[in-house]
């Protein structure tokens, strides 16, 4: 189970690593750089290789994750990861290494998304929907009352690189920087999301209508 993507440095590949055993020589993969996400047992193993060579495995709690076409996105020289409950930040340059790690979902996370005219990630999880900015801060997060057990499917605008989340989901963004109280426009095309979809949007309006209130 893998996923590639093309990037300025090269090839691309995250590999699920579910046998790997840090601080071991016994592996079939080798990898310079180790990353524990936690301190307790790791349910997510992801190895990330870099125009054929590993360069880095992150270990993470929480559910466990999968490896597919949204499990990661490369900004320029950094590589961001989808792997158990958490998002990663990676360089892809030497000396490899974390530059920050979030935990944006209780139990697991499946995808994270990116909006450019914005500057920010979306992370899409079990439990969660989170926006994170390039740094690793948590700008808002939103639950439902049920698991998101069936994905998420998205319709990205046309000529939208399939690593996008159409940007209309983060306006709420804009209207934390005017300060003012406006309809946040919130927009998906979710053809198999179960129920508590609705419940995150409006979690999320009326977080942004309390901050925009607020002046933040």
């Amino acid at each position: 189970m893998h996923t590639k993507i093309d990037s300025q440095y090269g090839s691309l590949r995250v590999v699920n690593e579910p046998t790997y055993s840090f601080e071991s020589q016994d592996n079939v993969h080798s990898y310079p750089l180790e990353v524990r996400l936690t301190n307790g047992s790791l349910t997510s193993i992801h190895g990330v290789e870099l125009n054929g060579r590993g360069i880095t495995v992150v270990g993470a709690g929480g559910g466990c994750s999968a490896v597919h076409e949204r499990s990661a996105l490369v900004i320029d020289d950094k590589v961001y990861l989808a792997v158990g409950d958490h998002v990663a930040r990676l360089s892809l340059v030497w000396p490899y290494q974390l530059i920050w790690s979030t935990r944006v979902d209780t139990a697991t996370c499946f995808c994270v998304y990116w909006g450019s005219e914005r500057a920010a990630l979306i992370s899409h999880g079990e439990l969660e929907i989170a926006c994170l900015s390039l740094h690793g801060d948590l700008v808002w997060q939103a639950s439902g009352a049920d698991i998101f057990s069936e994905g998420m499917d998205i319709a990205l605008p046309s000529g939208t690189h399939p690593g996008s989340f159409p940007l209309n989901f983060i306006s709420g963004l804009r209207i934390f920087r005017q300060g003012h109280i406006r309809e946040t426009s919130i927009s998906l095309n979710c053809t198999r999301v179960v129920p508590a979809l609705a419940k995150v949007i409006a979690s999320i309006r009326l977080w942004s209508r309390r901050h925009a209130t607020s002046g933040q």
